[in-house]
């Protein structure tokens, strides 16, 4: 039970740290653009064939992210 606690825990932190570094990065627009070019690049590579779209790489995203996963954890 222990171990299963400590594990949520870390999870949440985690998630925490990944939201607020967004929320940070998307607050600096010049550092904001250079991701999203970077990460439009990186697409790229795959050469899967998708269509160019807006990144997943959203804070919404994120926390829709988190939510799945708590639901997930509950059972539900």
């Amino acid at each position: 039970m222990i171990e299963d606690a400590v594990a949520q825990y870390q999870r949440e932190k985690f998630w925490r740290e990944v939201e607020a570094s967004v929320e940070r990065l998307r607050a600096d627009p010049v550092a904001w653009k250079d991701y999203k070019a970077e990460i439009a690049l990186l697409e790229g590579g795959s050469m899967d064939g998708l269509a160019d779209g807006e990144s997943y790489s959203s804070i919404d995203d994120v926390t829709e992210i988190r939510r799945g996963r708590k639901r997930a954890e509950r059972g539900g």
